[in-house]
């Protein structure tokens, strides 16, 4: 597998490529902006299966709609936050962020967690980690997690917003800690990590204990 990021310039969003080299197949998480290269990579590359949101903030899915048109891929989001892709809340904090209008735009089908979706020669796990929003999820991939704004290198997503829990994300973190430690996590936003790294030195997940 080929992982590409792309981040965004004006909203310091990851928005992701995923490439099976063998089968041609690609996927996009969390594609941010309309005119976000992630977006016309996918389109040139053709193929792709699946747009995968990690949750409905407007940053990762300001160019659902747009990526959706020019791939024609499936547009999967977590049940809970699928009302985001149509909100107007949404739409005016986009605005008023100077990130344009958010083009609404419905999924082709919701996530409720514990999901295996195929693609290429391999699996998308589908994990529920509630905490940032009530419908946040994480992607893994073979070794890597995509991991949205659940965790950061140092941090996790903020829980301050409309539908935050700092209850549901040590929950999430808890059952995050239960993976295999090499694995590379790919956040939303900042620079890549490792699971083992984020149990180490992380305050927010240092002092959990994986759920039995």
């Amino acid at each position: 597998m080929i992982f590409e990021c792309y981040p965004s310039p004006s909203m310091d969003e990851n928005a992701y490529v995923v490439l099976d080299e063998d089968t041609g197949d690609c996927l996009v998480v969390d594609p941010g902006e309309p005119d976000s290269p992630a977006v016309a990579r996918a389109a040139a590359l053709g193929r792709v299966k699946y747009i995968l949101l990690s949750h409905g903030h407007f940053d990762h899915i300001l160019g659902a709609a747009a990526c959706k048109r020019k791939t024609g891929a499936l547009l999967m989001i977590h049940a809970a936050d699928a009302g985001m892709l149509s909100s107007p809340e949404a739409s005016l904090c986009a605005r008023f962020c100077g990130a344009g209008r958010q083009e609404p735009v419905s999924p082709d089908a919701t996530l409720s967690g514990g999901e295996e979706l195929p693609f290429g020669r391999g699996i998308v796990h589908v994990i529920h980690t509630p905490g940032h929003t009530p419908g946040s999820v994480c992607y893994r991939i073979g070794d890597r997690l995509m991991t949205g704004d659940t965790l950061f290198r140092g941090s996790v997503g903020r829980t301050d917003f409309e539908g935050g829990s700092m209850a549901q994300m040590r929950a999430s973190l808890r059952k995050l800690t239960a993976l295999p430690d090499d694995l590379l996590l790919l956040p939303g936003h900042g620079p890549q990590t490792t699971l083992a790294r984020e149990k180490a030195e992380n305050p927010y997940v240092a002092d959990l204990t994986p759920l039995e």
